[in-house]
């Protein structure tokens, strides 16, 4: 499986690396800079390296026996994210939408207060303006699931969007892919199965949907 032989070679590599000798980014020498940079884009930028990344996130939600990580759900994140992406696949979603799918709640430990925001930014340079929106929005859209059993309008987060052209998109993806992926009993697809989907995704120019320039600060790369 492709995170498995990554790291192999990233634990096999790690042995092998001297460290440099500056100690500040204003000090550097041109060629100290340049190997810096080489280095990075081979080891971060990487595709496989970034869809790697996000599958470790993922799999660190996935349960086990000492910690089985459901926190009063019938399913640990794991369990849910392949899930929602399964559904996603199943109903013909696009590649982009079925990726978001798979790791929408990876950074839900991470940030448990506005989860959404980030892996919306985690995911920005690849997804398109309407999947981040979707991504961004998706914690709060899910609350119309539930907020009645707190005495509360379903509809108070999520209603306020009303207008907003991204809101029915995000309603379908809440609503048949999300807030039912909680099932015990559903058989999702492996992991496996998504590979493939995450090497292209990964693959695409990021900020494709902007010339390539990442519109926060009118540069890309950084390196």
């Amino acid at each position: 499986m492709l995170h498995r032989v990554l790291r192999r070679s990233f634990s096999s590599s790690a042995s092998k690396v001297t460290l440099p000798t500056w100690t500040s980014l204003a000090t550097t020498t041109k060629e100290e800079w340049m190997h810096c940079s080489s280095e990075y884009a081979k080891h971060v930028y990487g595709a496989n390296n970034i869809g790697h990344k996000f599958i470790q996130l993922l799999e660190s939600q996935r349960g086990d026996d000492q910690d089985p990580q459901l926190y009063g759900c019938p399913v640990d994140l794991y369990q849910h994210g392949l899930q929602t992406a399964t559904r996603a696949y199943k109903d013909g979603a696009s590649e982009e939408v079925v990726v978001a799918a798979l790791f929408h709640d990876t950074a839900e430990y991470l940030a448990p207060y506005n989860h959404g925001q980030a892996v919306a930014n985690m995911l920005c340079p690849y997804v398109s303006p309407a999947v981040y929106w979707l991504l961004s929005h998706h914690d709060a859209f899910q609350t119309y699931y539930f907020l009645h059993h707190s005495g509360k309008d379903n509809d108070l987060y999520r209603g306020q969007f009303k207008t907003h052209p991204h809101y029915d998109l995000t309603v379908y993806f809440c609503e048949n892919y999300d807030q039912n992926s909680f099932d015990a009993n559903y058989e999702h697809y492996p992991l496996s199965h998504f590979e493939p989907l995450i090497e292209r995704f990964f693959k695409q120019q990021p900020f494709w949907w902007n010339d390539g320039v990442n519109p926060q600060n009118n540069a890309s790369p950084l390196f």
